[in-house]
């Protein structure tokens, strides 16, 4: 099962996308690939690949808003990285009181203790450790409709941290509206540290 990778635009130079493409056929972690692309202006959108025989995640590279290159990668390779991930609850609690959903806020609860993410009123939103970027963009990039959008975030503070924005559409079958959305950031400096440790040894 390999990856797959086809370049849609001119527009980012030759040699990047060059690298680009022999990381993703090689890469074993969703970390490695971030670290490799986002920066300013380019960000990363993964996703489910739903065209794809064998299960794979699908990696759109954006520069300046327009997508340059498409990756679809299997995740037979990936996931083994994850020996712990769990997937995204997306199950909806009914209001007693008024109409409409609400996601099973315990459960999140839940996940956040367990991956170390906690609230943050300084970069409105989660903090997450980098060691809980993989489960986040796999648990939304995973669900039955969802992303997640991976980009460069302003610094805070005098750090630079990367934004991860987590969408869930909302369980198919629903004749309302549902759905929701997470931002969470995490310090680029630490996922760098993270990545380079070489944790799926």
């Amino acid at each position: 099962m390999e990856s797959e990778f086809t370049r849609v635009s001119p527009k980012d130079s030759t040699k990047r996308i060059r690298h680009l493409q022999l990381l993703c056929e090689q890469a074993r972690s969703i970390e490695e690939i971030v670290l490799t692309w986002v920066g300013k202006g380019r960000n990363l959108v993964i996703s489910r690949n739903t065209d794809e025989s064998a299960p794979s995640l699908e990696f759109a590279f954006t520069l300046s808003g327009e997508t340059v290159a498409f990756a679809s990668i299997p995740l037979a390779r990936l996931i083994p990285t994850y020996p712990h991930f769990e997937p995204l609850n997306e199950s909806m609690v009914r209001f007693d009181d008024q109409p409409g959903f609400a996601p099973d806020n315990e459960w999140f609860d839940q996940r956040n203790a367990r991956l170390g993410i906690c609230s943050s009123d300084q970069c409105d939103g989660n903090v997450a450790p980098p060691s809980a970027v993989g489960e986040l963009v796999l648990s939304y990039a995973l669900a039955s409709v969802g992303f997640a959008e991976i980009s460069l975030a302003k610094r805070i503070g005098g750090r630079q941290f990367l934004k991860l924005s987590l969408v869930f559409f909302g369980p198919s079958g629903q004749n309302e509206e549902t759905g929701w959305f997470e931002n969470t950031f995490t310090p680029l400096d630490e996922l760098r540290g993270f990545v380079s440790g070489a944790y799926w040894m």
